[in-house]
């Protein structure tokens, strides 16, 4: 018997792995870099598949995900023995699609309370306001109220768990209305008692007069006689063209009655 030393060898064969930063991003394209941690014997060539149609032959390869999902990502090694070893990732990358969003009237009126409406996709966890005039909340869907005109930025930062979001807007508040009327004359002895109002308001653009006797007027400068004797409160609505309204109401303001 004769025996011939190492004439009969084995390779030890090859492990597949790699690394990447446990990826997730918020919104595509997202760019990943791939580290290749496999081991064997003899020359090793690579098979990377991305999970979204492409592959790559490098030892490191970096790939760009151009749509938002979750991809898992394989790696097949093989040594030149012709030994093969592979490995799965499931959901590696993630690459989520987050839109932080909001609706508001515009303009806003001072001194009225108004809503934000949180319409971010998906509906974020949390949100953080910033109303432009030294305020914030954190409530998904706010409500406000702006003592002073001007031009307000809102920015809403929206919190999706893993990923957050960000997005300004402007909000214009305008001033109410200042109501003021008069009359020519307020005071009469009998009734009929035709009395010719004069709106004197800034800005108005719609009016709603209330004459206190269950006439009503929208004309910017009514005229309207009152049939029979008393005392009669007079109401006047006025609505600018932003939508603000105001209103004035003089108590006792027409007075008909015989003299005694």
């Amino acid at each position: 018997n004769k025996t011939v030393p190492s004439y009969i060898r084995i390779s030890s064969g090859v492990k597949a792995d790699f690394t990447n930063s446990g990826f997730k991003s918020c919104n595509a394209p997202a760019t990943v870099s791939f580290e290749n941690k496999s081991t064997g014997t003899g020359s090793l060539s690579y098979q990377w598949d991305f999970g979204d149609g492409a592959t790559s032959s490098l030892a490191n390869p970096t790939h760009t995900y151009e749509a938002s999902g979750s991809y898992t990502v394989s790696l097949l090694v093989t040594n030149s023995a012709g030994c093969i070893d592979t490995i799965i990732k499931p959901h590696l990358v993630v690459i989520g699609s987050v839109k932080a969003n909001f609706t508001a009237p515009n303009p806003v009126c001072i001194g009225t309370p108004f809503f934000f409406t949180n319409t971010g996709s998906p509906a974020p966890s949390a949100s953080r306001w910033d109303f432009g005039d030294g305020t914030f909340s954190d409530s998904i869907n706010p409500s406000k109220i702006y003592a002073k005109e001007g031009v307000y930025t809102i920015k809403l930062v929206a919190d999706f768990g893993a990923c957050k979001d960000s997005i300004k807007k402007s909000v214009q508040v305008v001033a109410k209305p200042i109501v003021t009327f008069s009359t020519d004359n307020m005071v009469a002895c009998k009734a009929p008692f035709n009395v010719n109002f004069q709106n004197t308001t800034a800005e108005g653009a719609y009016y709603l007069w209330d004459f206190g006797d269950g006439a009503v007027s929208t004309n910017e400068n009514p005229s309207h006689t009152y049939s029979k004797e008393g005392t009669y409160a007079v109401k006047l609505f006025v609505t600018n063209i932003s939508g603000c309204k105001d209103s004035l109401v003089k108590a006792d303001f027409i007075k008909i009655s015989k003299p005694s």
